[in-house]
């Protein structure tokens, strides 16, 4: 069962990732040790750290070189509703007797809850992953639990984007107010 306080350390660790993007993986690892899971992702399909995982470095390299075209799970995730906790019971038979599918295995996975997190053409997607048990992953609590926590996620996706927007328009602003030879003045080092 989850306590009060592991869901308002869940919700703190989401909004700490949204002021702080390094963060993502922390936040998804404290949602893995709760929810009891092997390994959990955070796709983004912006910039360059779009994928945010708790899964091994070797895991990641080849996913991201490799697996990432041959997965069917993250795909349907995509063209799914937006909010929805969606099942490994679901999903998974998509993969099964697949390359992919092989690869899950290395990882330990062979159950998952997967929500699509944004309505954008490539949307957010979160997925967390356990292996086989004799109880199924999707327990009610446990659909429950990511249920709670998607608008948060999505809340703190939001704020990410608006700060992203933000700081770029700090740097455009600065740009049109400082003058180019007083910029260049104050990036060269004082002789005095």
């Amino acid at each position: 069962m989850v306590t009060v306080e592991d869901f308002s350390r869940l919700v703190a660790s989401i909004y700490a990732a949204a002021v702080t993007p390094q963060h993502w993986e922390a936040a998804i690892r404290e949602m893995q040790h709760v929810l009891d899971g092997t390994g959990g992702a955070l796709l983004i399909p912006d910039g360059p750290s779009w994928y945010n995982s708790t899964l091994s470095v070797e895991s990641n390299q080849a996913y991201r070189k490799y697996y990432y075209r041959l997965d069917r799970v993250a795909a349907a995730a995509e063209r799914g509703p937006v909010g929805v906790v969606r099942t490994g019971t679901e999903l998974m038979p998509l993969v099964r007797n697949s390359e992919f599918y092989d690869w899950l295995r290395t990882t330990n996975i062979d159950d998952a809850l997967v929500v699509r997190l944004t309505s954008d053409a490539r949307p957010a997607i979160l997925i967390f992953g356990a292996p086989k048990r004799t109880e199924s992953f999707d327990t009610r609590e446990r659909v429950k639990l990511v249920g709670e926590v998607v608008p948060h996620l999505q809340q703190a996706l939001r704020t990410q984007g608006k700060l992203a927007a933000l700081a770029n328009s700090t740097v455009e602003l600065a740009g049109a107010i400082i003058p180019d030879w007083l910029n260049g003045a104050l990036a060269q080092p004082s002789t005095a």
